[in-house]
Parts: structure tokens; C-alpha cells; sequence
């Protein structure tokens, strides 16, 4: 068990998982009718600070992971030839001395989403902020077998960057200021100091002894000429999104504009120039008196890479634009490489000032769902693809294919690809796993109106799809799949709860499909666990709808007589479906974290874990009386869902990629995390074991201790209350808030 403390200072952090009621995690779903476009998400910034970053767990293991997602940032080598792509939580090395056909040199595997990464080429080291993962330090000098030499837990998230310079490290958190680690000894690095930065730190660039670090609301530029003591010299207002310096004039891609400054005193920072840039402006590199800005605006004119003459810095005059939508850029002599959500485009500037594009390439994207057969996992992740896993420790992908999706269901040899999606048009894909390196797509079904799950029993796939409710495909001849039934769906003159519901996920046993709606929006009374008699599959029956579940339970699995139920306020809910017309709750098991999906194996409950990430275990061999038998804390990033499996068990971790973890022996105690709640107070803290909490709206408050185990429950009234824990032995405990309508939790010390 790793516990951070700083005297009695006992950091703590903020999550509003649901913010309204059609909100789940802050996800936006579309109400009765409408559809939302499936449009490319930002760099993932969670804007909650974590506390101490080590990993912990109980009667789990960390095995392996194959963590490569969505592209969020990107390096150059000094000569271009070489870049490096933050992917999700690994690195891709490219060799693009041929850019029409750029070759992986090797692949990173981190422990966690890198945000920022840093190379040093005379030591021949790359640093990544990685994360719940600290950072890392890996050894390049064989650059086609990358080798890490440690991996440091930091005290607040080191999502602003990362930087070198004389065998010290500075790592750029959000709120936790500018850490300095001594790194002469890289394996090893110790800390030395920790430096404030006004404002939340998102991004940096770093150049000889300065480092520009960009806030939310400035520019702040550092002189690190001694090493273990870095010195604010001077601030530039304004939003910077990206930030580049070439000679004595730093580039500031600003949201709407591109923003030149003469930093040659670094103590007086003084304006040059400017040009307007609609859309979002988010990164810039300069080549040969040009500028080149990428800009993130997504699905317009206004998006993509804008070419802009700089040799007179006081009146910049764009020369060329790429439309497209791009995050990062970056860039050395005569090429420039942008990424975006789908991947990659090199671009040839041999002639300055003029876009001309050699090569575009995917790259894996946000991963939901994983599905096991064998020695195989099948995942959608910007395309379907198979990994080799019988050496879990180090995935390998076998097969690609071009197919979107998300959501899988494997039966025998087929296996149900569909995406997860808010929007319309969506395509069912029946794929041949006979051979699981040379899959193939058997036939299709196109033009589905939303789709959240698919689930193949016997001859047919059952497709969940919100507000239109589900939809019955044959498969009989999976070359040809054929539409048979739609039912419980949304229509202007339908009842809801009675003829339709919000379809949140779906789950089949026997003769039973059952659905779940959460009831997302306020106006439509659609809450409840809805069971269909599916013994005729091309004529459901609706037996019952159980309005009585949790609050925000919203994903859901069955087997034998039971459904289990993930509530993402935290728990598992357990309902008795044996007779199907009057389902009853017989159990619910309070988790410290929320609920986001779950999986049923070898008598275990699997959830996955939303804040901190990972994964946790209730033992439900006996239904009726479930507890929690062990976890995992964190993932790579943000755990969306579960699959498990008779050894092992895998996350999928978002833009993280997938994570395995095998189900053990007891290793630690839960860690220290603690969420920020800005509108509770608990004090003294530490206390002897009595404390007022006070409290801006009613509450139901749980207790957990150290192993993450219940040990108390109570509601809690608007303003002070006092709780009188004084019978409980000393130690850490994590009081768990459910408010109206999110979670927050607090940490406590009991020590007399």
C-alpha cells in the first residue's frame, strides 16, 4: 500500500460523474428523436487532479497491455527523419526519411495515457508524462528496442509536459506546480524541488534553459540556467493552445489567431505581430520563415493546417491552407507530420510555404469493448483488429481490417461488430473468426439507427439502440443477415415506459432479453429493467418492467435466475429474474468508484472503473450475499469496460488501449485517492474519530476502510452534520457522497 502525506495536507479531488440526468459521466445522449454526430474528441483532459500515482491492489495483478490509442501529441528528431507519436498510452517511432511510406521502427508500451513526451538526443532517452503512470524514462540507444528504465509516481497528474536539461527533469503538472527530479542517474531519479506556476498547466515547449509553459490564461517562460531552481522571468497574457520558438521569436497559437513575440529579454516579453485564424488554433511549428498551424476545428472551412509567411514576423500573411482538423504538428527541414483522431498526414514543405500532402495513415483510436476466444482478442479501435495474446504480457496484433466499429459479440466461430453510436447509419458487421489471423467480413447489415450492443443468441443478433429500442437480425446465413422485428422504439405517439425506453445496454439468458433505461431525462418516465419473452425471436413479448433499480444503473449482464446491474453511483445491483413478471433487488455491493460496465465469470462480478480506472471483484457465488473480493487501481486511463475470461481479465481503457490483469493472490491496500469535493467539508482531518461534515444539499454517505470493504452507511442533511466514527479502529477511510446528482469522495485519517 502506498500512502502520500504532507504533514497533515491530505489532498483530495473533484468528480461530477453525472452532471444532469441525461448525463452519464459526462457523456452527452441524444433524447427521443435525435441523433448526435459522432464527432473526434480533444486531447483527453480530465480535468480531475489525482492524488499519490502508484498502483495498488488486492488479490489482482497487472500482466500486460497493448495501450495504443487516439494520437495526442507528437516530436520531431532534429533532422525530421524520426517522429515520435504519443498514442494513447504508448509511443510510435516512424522513420520518415521516405515520406510516402513511412516504417515503424518500434513501439512504446507505457503504463498509461501519454499526454507530453521529450527526447533527448545526447543521452538518448525519451521522458513521457504518462498519467496516472507519473512519468517514465526509456532507453533508446537501440531505437528498435525500446527498454524503461523507471517509472515514478508523481503527486498531481503530469498532463503539461515534460522536459531535460542537465541531468535534471521537469515535469509540468495541472495544478501541482513544476516538479524538479535530479536524473543523473535516470533509473533512479530523486526529487528535488517543486516549483508554483500560476494558473492550470496544460502544455509547454521546451528550448536550451528556458521552458515556456503554456496556462489557461498565459504564457509563462522560466529560466532553468540553474537547474534545481527554476525562475519565473516573465508572463505574456492570453488562451495559448500551442507554443514554438525559433531564433528570439516565440509562435503562440492562440484559439483564434496566430501570435508572434520577441522573447529575446526574457524579462520583457514584447508583442510582434499577429494574423487571425478562424476555428481553434491549437499547435505551430516554423520551418524556413514559415509557419505552419494546425487547427483543430472539426467538420467546416476552418479546420486543418494553415501555411503562413512569417519572414516579416510583424505582418504574417497566410500562403497556404490544408483542410482537414489536426491537434499537433510538428516538424524539421523539409517535412511536417499533423495528427488528428484517425491519425497521421505527412506533408513535403521543400518548398517553403506550400502544403503538399505525401502520405495519410490511421492509427489506432478510443477502444470500448474486448472479446476473447482462444488465444485471441478482438477489439474495434479505428478498425477491427486481432491480438495475439497467448504471451499476455505483450499483445500482439495479427489482423487489421477497415471496418469501424466498437461494441463485439463472439458465438462459435462469428463474431457481431457494430460501432457504439448516438448517430444514424450505423453498419453491422457479421465477421468469420474461423481463423482468427485471417478474419473477414461474412455480410452486413447497413443503416442502423443508433447502436449501443450487440449480442448474438443462437441464429439471431440483438442490437440495442436507445431511443429505437431493439432491433432482431437473422443470421441463419451470416453472408446475409435480414432485419425481422423492431420493438419497443420510439415513435411521436408512443408511451414511454409502456411502449418505448431509453435502451442504455441489453442483455440475453435462455429465452429472456432484458433491457435497461436509467431514465436520462426527467420529462419521460422510462426507468426500469424491461424483460421479453424472446422464445420467438421474430415476436418478443414484454413480460414485465421493474422500476425499482438503482438510480443510475445502466449497464447490465445475465445469468441463471440473476441480472446484474452497474450503477454508475458506485455498485452492483443484483435482481432475481427467476420469475420473470416480479423481478426483485436482492443485493447491492457499494464499490468505492463508479460502476461504468461489468462482466460475469468463474462466480465473480467484474466492474469497471471509471475514476481512478481499473477494475474491481465481487464475489457473487452466492447472489444474495455478494462481496467485494478484490481490485486493481488505476488503468491507463478511464476503464469503459470489462471482459473476463477463466485467468484473466481485460479493461478497455478508452483511448488507453486494453489493459490484462489476472485475478490473484492478496498484494496491497487501496491507494491513496481522494476526490476533491469543493462543496463538502469533513473536519478535524485527522480527527479522533468525531467529525462535522458540512454539507450544501442532502446526502447519502458509505464508508469504506483501506481494503476498499463498506463499513458504514448513513444520510447526511444540508449543512453540519456530525458523524461519530469513533468506534472504527484507526487508519485511512474514504467517504463516498451521493449527491443529486454526481459522486464525490473525501479521504479521512481516524488516529487517536
Amino acid at each position: 500500500m502506498k500512502l502520500f502525506f504532507t504533514g497533515f495536507l491530505l489532498m483530495f479531488l473533484s468528480f461530477s460523474a453525472l452532471a444532469q440526468n441525461n448525463f452519464i459521466l459526462n457523456q452527452k445522449v441524444p433524447q427521443a428523436g435525435e441523433f448526435i454526430e459522432n464527432t473526434p474528441s480533444s486531447p483527453e483532459q480530465n480535468k480531475y487532479s489525482k492524488g499519490e500515482l502508484g498502483y495498488d491492489s488486492l488479490g489482482m495483478s497487472f500482466q500486460g497491455n497493448w495501450p495504443l490509442g487516439s494520437a495526442n501529441n507528437i516530436i520531431s528528431s532534429i533532422t525530421g527523419d524520426t517522429v515520435f507519436i504519443a498514442s494513447g498510452g504508448g509511443v510510435i517511432i516512424l522513420d520518415i526519411t521516405n515520406p510516402e511510406t513511412p516504417q515503424v521502427i518500434s513501439e512504446v508500451y507505457a503504463r498509461a495515457y501519454v499526454d507530453h513526451l521529450h527526447y533527448d538526443y545526447a543521452s538518448q532517452q525519451l521522458y513521457l508524462a504518462a498519467y496516472f503512470s507519473g512519468f517514465e524514462i526509456w532507453d533508446l540507444a537501440d531505437i528498435t528496442n525500446p527498454s524503461r528504465l523507471s517509472r515514478t509516481p508523481t503527486d498531481a497528474l503530469p498532463r503539461g509536459g515534460i522536459y531535460s536539461y542537465q541531468d535534471h527533469l521537469y515535469i509540468i503538472t495541472v495544478s501541482g506546480g513544476l516538479l524538479v527530479y535530479d536524473i543523473s542517474d535516470p533509473a533512479n531519479p530523486n526529487y528535488v524541488t517543486t516549483t508554483s506556476i500560476s494558473g492550470s498547466a496544460w502544455n509547454f515547449y521546451g528550448k536550451d534553459n528556458f521552458l515556456y509553459i503554456q496556462t489557461n490564461n498565459a504564457m509563462r517562460l522560466y529560466d532553468l540556467s540553474s537547474p534545481s531552481a527554476p525562475i519565473l522571468r516573465d508572463s505574456y497574457g492570453g488562451s495559448p493552445k500551442g507554443i514554438y520558438v525559433k531564433d528570439d521569436l516565440c509562435y503562440i497559437a492562440e484559439s483564434s489567431a496566430l501570435v508572434i513575440t520577441d522573447v529575446s529579454n526574457p524579462d520583457d516579453i514584447v508583442f510582434v505581430g499577429n494574423l487571425a485564424i478562424p476555428g481553434s488554433a491549437y499547435d505551430v511549428v516554423v520551418i524556413d520563415g514559415f509557419a505552419y498551424v494546425a487547427n483543430n476545428w472539426y467538420g467546416g472551412s476552418e479546420g486543418g493546417i494553415y501555411a503562413i509567411d512569417v519572414n516579416d514576423p510583424a505582418n504574417p500573411i497566410q500562403a497556404d491552407f490544408y483542410n482537414s482538423y489536426f491537434r499537433a504538428i510538428s516538424g524539421e527541414d523539409s517535412k511536417v507530420v499533423a495528427i488528428n483522431n484517425e491519425g497521421y498526414c505527412v506533408f513535403d514543405v521543400s518548398t517553403p510555404g506550400q502544403l503538399d500532402i505525401s502520405t495519410i495513415e490511421g492509427l489506432p483510436g478510443s477502444l470500448t469493448d474486448v472479446a476473447l476466444k482462444g488465444d485471441y482478442a478482438f477489439t474495434g479501435s479505428n478498425g477491427f483488429r486481432v491480438f495475439d495474446v497467448n504471451d499476455i504480457s505483450k499483445p500482439q496484433q495479427v489482423a487489421f481490417l477497415d471496418i469501424i466499429g466498437s461494441a463485439l459479440d463472439i458465438s462459435g466461430d462469428i463474431l457481431a461488430y457494430i460501432p457504439e453510436s448516438m448517430g444514424a447509419g450505423n453498419r453491422l458487421s457479421i465477421m468469420d473468426i474461423s481463423d482468427p489471423e485471417n478474419p473477414n467480413e461474412m455480410g452486413y447489415y447497413n443503416n442502423i439507427s443508433l447502436s449501443q450492443d450487440a449480442i448474438i443468441q443462437g441464429d439471431y443478433v440483438y442490437v440495442g439502440g436507445w431511443w429505437d429500442g431493439f432491433t432482431v437480425f437473422d443470421i441463419s446465413d451470416p453472408t446475409n443477415p435480414s432485419f425481422v422485428t423492431k420493438e419497443h422504439n420510439w415513435s411521436s405517439s408512443a408511451l414511454p415506459g409502456e411502449e418505448w425506453c431509453y435502451v442504455s445496454d441489453l442483455a440475453v439468458y435462455g429465452n429472456y432479453l432484458y433491457l435497461i433505461d436509467y431514465k436520462p431525462f426527467e420529462d419521460d418516465d422510462t426507468k426500469g429493467l424491461y424483460t421479453f419473452d424472446i422464445s420467438d425471436p421474430e415476436n418478443p413479448v414484454l413480460i414485465s418492467r421493474y422500476k425499482q433499480q438503482s438510480q443510475q444503473s445502466w449497464r447490465i449482464k445475465a445469468h441463471s435466475n440473476y441480472v446484474y446491474l452497474a450503477d454508475a453511483y458506485g455498485g452492483i445491483e443484483i435482481i432475481d429474474v427467476s420469475n420473470p413478471e416480479t423481478p426483485i433487488t436482492v443485493a447491492y455491493q457499494e464499490l468505492i468508484d463508479v460502476a461504468y460496465n461489468l462482466d460475469l465469470a468463474n462466480g465473480y462480478a467484474y466492474a469497471s472503473c471509471y475514476i481512478n480506472g481499473g477494475v474491481q471483484a465481487v464475489d457473487v457465488s452466492d447472489p444474495e450475499n455478494p462481496f467485494l473480493e478484490g481490485f486493481y487501481q488505476k488503468s491507463g486511463l478511464f476503464a469503459l469496460n470489462v471482459t473476463a475470461n477463466d485467468h484473466d481479465i481485460y479493461i478497455a481503457d478508452g483511448g488507453s488501449g486494453f489493459q490484462i490483469y489476472g485475478h490473484d493472490a492478496v498484494h496491497t491496500a487501496i491507494e491513496e485517492s481522494i476526490l476533491y469535493a469543493e462543496t463538502i467539508a469533513a473536519f478535524p482531518n485527522p480527527s479522533q474519530g468525531i467529525l462535522q461534515v458540512q454539507m450544501e444539499g442532502a446526502s447519502e454517505l458509505v464508508i469504506f476502510d483501506q481494503t476498499a470493504k463498506a463499513v458504514r452507511k448513513t444520510t447526511l442533511e444540508e449543512g453540519v452534520n456530525t458523524l461519530d466514527l469513533s468506534d472504527l479502529p484507526n487508519g485511512v477511510y474514504f467517504l463516498k457522497f451521493k449527491l443529486e446528482d454526481h459522486i464525490s469522495l473525501r479521504k479521512i485519517v481516524i488516529s487517536r
